[in-house]
C-alpha cells in the first residue's frame, strides 16, 4: 500500500510554498492526516539535521559506488582490449550460452553488453532447430546460434571481409565496430580443447 510510506509527521528544513497543496497531497497518499512541522531547535530539530546529515553521507557513498563500478568496467574494457589486442575498446560484447532440460528444449540465449553495461534490450533467445530430441550437443546448438546471429548481420550488414588475428580467430572491422569469430578450419581443434 503506497499510504503506509507516508508518516503521520513529516519535518521540513524550510518553509515550502504552498505547502497546503502539499499537505493534502500527503493525506491523500497517507489516507488520514499528516502534520508538517518546520522545526529549528529543540529535539526535532536535532532530528532534522541528523537526518540531513545522513542524506548527504548517502549521496557521498553513492557517488563513490557509481565512481567505482564506472572505473571497474573501464578498467576491464581496456584489458580485454590489450588482450585481443583491438585497436579500440569494445563498444559491444556478445555472449552465448546453451541451456535444456536433460536433452530437451534447447535453447540458445544471447547476452549483450554496450560500453561494458549490460543491455537487456538488445538479449535474444534461440530455438534451437537441428537437434533431435534428446541429444545433447552444446557445441553444435552454439554453432547454430552463432550461425544464425552472424547470417542475421550479414543480411543486415552486407558481405564481409575477414582478416586473420592469431591461430583460432578471424576479425573484421567495419564502421567502428570489430567482429570476432573462430576460423572454420579450427573449429574442431578448438571444440575438443
Amino acid at each position: 500500500n503506497e499510504g503506509q510510506e507516508v508518516p503521520r509527521i513529516v519535518m521540513l528544513p524550510t518553509e515550502v510554498e504552498n505547502d497546503n497543496l502539499l499537505r493534502d497531497l500527503l493525506c491523500k497518499r497517507r489516507g488520514g492526516a499528516v502534520q508538517l512541522l518546520m522545526p529549528q531547535r529543540g529535539r526535532k530539530g536535532h532530528l532534522l539535521q541528523l537526518a540531513e546529515r545522513n542524506a548527504i553521507e548517502k549521496a557521498r557513498q553513492v557517488e563513490g559506488k557509481w565512481e567505482a563500478e564506472e572505473q571497474n568496467v573501464k578498467n576491464a574494457l581496456e584489458e580485454l582490449k590489450t588482450t585481443l589486442l583491438l585497436p579500440t575498446l569494445p563498444k559491444r560484447i556478445e555472449g552465448y550460452d546453451i541451456s535444456h532440460l536433460s536433452g530437451t528444449e534447447t535453447v540458445g540465449s544471447m547476452v549483450v553488453f554496450r560500453d561494458g553495461k549490460a543491455a537487456s534490450d538488445h538479449y535474444r533467445s534461440f530455438t534451437i532447430r537441428t537437434l533431435q530430441e534428446g541429444v545433447i550437443d552444446d557445441y553444435a546448438a552454439l554453432r547454430e546460434v552463432i550461425t544464425r546471429r552472424l547470417r542475421h548481420l550479414q543480411k543486415k550488414e552486407g558481405p564481409r571481409t575477414w582478416k586473420k588475428k592469431g591461430c583460432f580467430l578471424l576479425m573484421r572491422q567495419k564502421t567502428g565496430k570489430t567482429y570476432i569469430v573462430i576460423d572454420p578450419t579450427r573449429e574442431q581443434y578448438y571444440a575438443e580443447r
